[in-house]
């Protein structure tokens, strides 16, 4: 007769924090490479070359549209789509889960859950931890 395997509701409350704050800092990190890619291109020789054909020196009335859209704004702009939406991806993965923990552990508030985590000995140590209920 086999046993059926449930996990501690804290153990996946820390473990849903832990790789939440991986996917945070990984999310910053693509940020900032977007950011550090957008300044290396706009200040580099690449600058020149635009989706518009813009070579910073022309003077018809479409030079400033070609300024707002050149190539490195667009790299920039999807750069920072793709944070922002992992990262309200990310944010609502959590939300989901402390809900979730709330709900099982009968817990009153976040504040409570927390408390609850640190007796068990903090998110790293309950995230590693293997538990059978």
């Amino acid at each position: 007769m086999q046993t059926e395997r449930t996990e501690n509701p804290l153990v996946a409350y820390a473990r849903a924090i832990l790789i939440s704050r991986i996917l945070g800092m990984l999310c910053a990190i693509a940020g900032l490479f977007g950011i550090i890619t957008q300044f290396l291109i706009s200040t580099s020789v690449f600058s020149e070359i635009s989706l518009l054909g813009n070579d910073g020196l022309t003077t018809n009335n479409f030079t400033y549209i070609n300024r707002i859209f050149n190539y490195d704004s667009i790299l920039f702009i999807l750069f920072l789509i793709m944070f922002f939406t992992a990262y309200a991806l990310l944010l609502l993965y959590r939300n989901a889960m402390v809900k979730r923990t709330i709900e099982l552990t009968g817990a009153e508030s976040i504040s409570d859950l927390n408390s609850k985590v640190k007796e068990k000995g903090g998110i790293l140590r309950l995230s590693l931890s293997k538990h059978k209920g």
